[in-house]
């Protein structure tokens, strides 16, 4: 849900706090909405597993293939040659 948010900002349209149905509704409760209240939960997560995460994470990341860059041009459906194909050999 912080897509909506951020594409919120970018676009400067202020997003409704109240969350729409979707499949991971349940994830939010108890109270439904986009942004999470801020609490004073003590946070447990250490230095170096955080570190461990990352290292892991920048490790699988290293063996992506990574895709060429290439220019997006369109192409027309295979139908409408066929149809003037077919049409030039009546």
């Amino acid at each position: 849900m912080s897509n909506i948010w951020q594409t919120g900002v970018a676009l400067g349209i202020e997003v409704d706090d109240k969350m729409p149905q979707h499949e991971y509704y349940e994830y939010f409760g108890p109270d439904y909405t986009l942004h999470v209240a801020p609490s004073n939960m003590e946070n447990k997560n250490s230095f170096q597993l955080l570190e461990e995460i990352r290292s892991k994470l920048l490790d699988n990341l290293s063996k992506l293939q990574h895709a060429p860059s290439v220019q997006f041009q369109e192409r027309p459906p295979d139908t409408e040659l066929l149809e003037v194909s077919f049409a030039y050999f009546l």
